[in-house]
């Protein structure tokens, strides 16, 4: 049996990759994308999933931002994708890669983002906004999910 051909490998790029199933990843590349249909597989470093919610802020709609890792149970921080699973493949802009090297570099940036979280947490309940909500909504039985 002949060796699978070498890829070139070139500088890394961070990419941001939109999958057939929805998700959207920012990730590092080594390997020439200018035309992924030549490709059988992509190979990414350090996935990270962005998941885009919009909220309402003093009377207009902004959109923010919740990075996590891709596969946290994973040994490895490599994965392969096979193309026909990728619909997109394109250069992150600057702000994003920024944000997307300090996640992956900074073992705290997690605990930062889930202290952040907290202390809106909690000015929220002194407003008792949330307690509020609560109250006032309507509780119907689970449903249970057949699979």
């Amino acid at each position: 049996m002949s060796k699978p051909k070498e890829r070139e490998e070139v500088e890394a790029k961070f990419l941001f990759v939109k999958l057939t199933n929805g998700d959207n990843l920012m990730c590092t590349c080594y390997e020439d994308v200018t035309d992924i249909r030549k490709l059988k597989h992509l190979l990414i470093t350090d996935p990270i999933q962005i998941f885009s919610f919009k909220m309402p802020s003093n009377g207009t709609i902004i959109e923010k931002y919740i990075m996590q890792v891709w596969a946290p149970f994973s040994s490895t921080n490599e994965v392969i994708i096979p193309i026909s699973n990728v619909i997109f493949v394109g250069d992150l802009k600057e702000p994003f890669i920024e944000k997307y090297i300090e996640y992956i570099t900074d073992p705290d940036s997690q605990q930062m983002i889930e202290e952040g979280m907290e202390e809106s947490d909690e000015e929220s309940q002194q407003d008792g906004s949330i307690e509020e909500l609560i109250d006032e909504a309507t509780f119907e039985e689970p449903k249970r999910w057949l699979h």
